[in-house]
């Protein structure tokens, strides 16, 4: 378990460390659970300068541990939508995904959103409904793909 875990506010000068994480995380989520379907088209969707520019418009939020990024996730507080939760693969399943998770609904409440939503793929669906999200359409009995939400507030 993580000892050193440290939770701030992200900045322009994290976008290349934030991209290279999502990165990672995202190329272990395609090829493991996918078979790398999809993961070129979603590749090249991103870049340093997307990341700088979600980092500016939205609240996105870093897990530290001894300075070295273990996670990130962003919040849009105009669409009260959760953009982005993202964990190292090597340090999967030590709970910074939910720290991560409890901050941004945290910023949320304080934006005064009593709700959030988010969109989950795979593997994710099964930690969202663990952090008390439900689909509010039925996503059918193996879903790789759903809308989510939780009331906050």
């Amino acid at each position: 378990m993580l000892r050193h875990l440290t939770i701030r506010a992200a900045t322009a000068t994290d976008a290349e460390k934030v991209h290279a994480l999502h990165v990672a995380s995202s190329t272990a989520v395609y090829q493991q659970f996918f078979g790398g379907k999809g993961l070129e088209q979603w590749l090249a969707t991103r870049s340093p300068a997307v990341c700088a520019a979600e980092i500016a418009k939205w609240a996105v939020i870093l897990a530290e541990e001894d300075g070295v990024l273990r996670g990130f996730a962003a919040l849009d507080t105009a669409k009260a939508n959760i953009d982005a939760v993202y964990v190292a693969p090597e340090c999967w399943r030590q709970g910074i995904g939910r720290q991560l998770l409890i901050c941004l609904e945290d910023i949320a409440r304080t934006a005064g959103l009593s709700r959030v939503t988010l969109q989950a793929a795979g593997p994710a669906i099964l930690f969202y409904q663990r952090q008390g999200y439900i689909s509010p359409k039925d996503p059918g009995p193996n879903p790789s793909w759903a809308e989510m939400e939780k009331r906050i507030g």
